[in-house]
C-alpha cells in the first residue's frame, strides 16, 4: 500500500493456490451461465490459457489445471 502498510488479500481460486505455474485467473458465476474460469500459465518459455465456460462440475478447479498442464 502507498502508506507502507501490508494488507492480507485472500483468494478462493484453487488453481492459483495449487498450480505453481499459474500466472493469473478470473472466475465468474451467474445462475444462467454457471461457473466460468479463465486461467493462464507460463512454463519453460511457453504461455497457455485455459477457459472453462458453463461448468456445473464439482471439478471446476481441477479441469483448468489439467488443461494448463
Amino acid at each position: 500500500m502507498a502508506d507502507g502498510k501490508t494488507k492480507l488479500i485472500s483468494n478462493t481460486n484453487q488453481v492459483l493456490k495449487h498450480f505453481p505455474y499459474c500466472t493469473g485467473a478470473k472466475t465468474g458465476y451467474t445462475n444462467a451461465a454457471g461457473c466460468g474460469l479463465v486461467s493462464s500459465a507460463s512454463y519453460n518459455g511457453k504461455n497457455v490459457i485455459a477457459v472453462i465456460l458453463g461448468s456445473t462440475s464439482p471439478k471446476v478447479w481441477e479441469e483448468p489445471e489439467a488443461l494448463l498442464k
